[in-house]
């Protein structure tokens, strides 16, 4: 009511001030067309600004008040309202001149404001509902800047619609990725859990064949010394069968002596029977006084002949000895043979378990290698099927995820 009253003195100045310029105007313009001087100008200057002050506070000032000042308060809270986003202003206001057109323009302008608001509301109401099919129910009330509106808003609708299709068959795709990767997860957890299993039973065998082997190494290392020691034994064994093999010769060779002196005693002994033979026809010729010599070249005959016969049975004796001498010497031979066979057997042995100690050394360091490897493996493998595990539940996470984001993008309807 202040701001009404303030605007009507406001109005009421200046309308006084335009009346009294007009009509200063008007007069001087008279007066120099009459002539008149400067007094008399200035009697008239005061005069008319008396009639104005006059005319101002009488009762046509009033109609020329009521018939301009109200209406153009009245628009002017109305715009003021307009502009505060109140559409529910009246204009009353009506009149063939210009201000009636301009309560016109302001009543068409508050009414179509009134109906896009509607509109709007009910627009964005429906897009709070989750319908973006919705339609203009006063798509002619859009004009000007207000059709770049709709159609703005329209090509934002179709743009989100898009946006949101584009994301459901995402979360449709993403959903069937999801569920093909946890079951290529869960598979694959699967299997490496059956894999560790396996490796586990590998590596158990591995490991028991590292055991063995290195028994087989400490078997080995005993093979390689009681190879070692037979064959000293065995060279023991053959200088042994060398110098029986030189005791056989010396034998022999004493025996081959021990023979030719046997010759030598037969030959004493056939001679010493000839001379006891001769003795004793001596002995008979020279009667009673030989009988004594008889009687010991009788002895000496039997001497000779039981030498002889000893003779011939040590000299059988002696090459029987010879034989089994001979035949010793060709066993102690061929038995010296065997041993050197032996001996080079048992070097080759002892060479091969040396051998065989080096790659069963070489081969439990692979194999402490393999079982290392393995353990990596297994290592591995736990990893895998921990992180396919993971994979599947973060999948399975993903593709409820989606299900989700689709269930919220069904619950809008898009439009075309």
């Amino acid at each position: 009511m202040k701001e009404q009253q303030s605007f009507k003195k406001k109005v009421r100045l200046v309308f006084t001030m335009i009346c009294i310029i007009v009509a200063v105007s008007e007069l001087t313009a008279i007066l120099g067309m009459l002539g008149l001087g400067s007094k008399v100008m200035q009697l008239v200057f005061h005069s008319i600004i008396f009639l104005a002050v006059i005319i101002a506070s009488t009762r046509g000032y009033k109609v020329l008040v009521e018939a301009l000042v109200d209406p153009l308060i009245e628009m002017d809270a109305a715009v003021k309202g307009l502009a505060q986003g109140d559409l529910s202003v009246e204009v009353t206001y009506e009149g063939n001149n210009e201000l009636g057109t301009l309560a016109d323009s302001l009543r068409q302008t508050s009414k179509m404001l009134k109906e896009l608001l509607d509109d709007l509301t009910f627009i964005l109401g429906e897009f709070g509902k989750g319908n973006f099919n919705v339609k203009s129910k006063n798509r002619n009330a859009y004009i000007g800047d207000f059709k770049v509106l709709l159609e703005g808003l329209l090509a934002m609708v179709k743009d989100f619609s898009g946006t949101m299709r584009n994301i459901d068959n995402a979360a449709d795709q993403v959903s069937e990725g999801s569920n093909d990767l946890s079951m290529s997860s869960q598979e694959l957890a699967d299997g490496a859990t059956n894999q560790a299993a396996s490796i586990e039973e590998l590596l158990a065998t591995v490991t028991d064949v590292t055991n063995q082997v290195l028994e087989n190494t400490k078997t080995t290392d005993k093979a390689h010394d009681n190879a070692k020691l037979i064959g000293e034994q065995a060279k023991v064994s053959q200088y042994k069968m060398k110098e029986l093999t030189e005791a056989m010769n010396t034998i022999n060779e004493t025996s081959s002596e021990i023979s030719n002196i046997i010759v030598d005693i037969e030959e004493i002994a056939s001679q010493t029977n000839l001379l006891s033979l001769n003795a004793a026809i001596e002995a008979a010729r020279a009667g009673e006084a030989g009988r004594g010599f008889a009687v010991v070249a009788d002895q000496i005959r039997k001497l000779a002949e039981d030498s002889a016969a000893s003779a011939v049975t040590t000299k059988e004796l002696i090459d029987k000895s010879l034989r089994e001498v001979h035949k010793g010497n060709e066993i102690t031979e061929q038995t010296a043979d065997s041993l050197n066979n032996v001996i080079k057997e048992l070097d080759n042995i002892v060479q091969a378990v040396a051998d065989i100690r080096v790659a069963s050394d070489k081969q439990a360091l692979s194999v402490k290698e393999i079982e290392k490897g393995f353990e990596a493996i297994s290592a591995v493998v736990e990893s895998n099927s921990a992180a396919a595990e993971e994979t599947s539940a973060t999948s399975q996470e993903l593709s409820a995820q989606a299900a989700a984001l689709k269930g919220m993008v069904e619950r809008f309807q898009l439009c075309d």
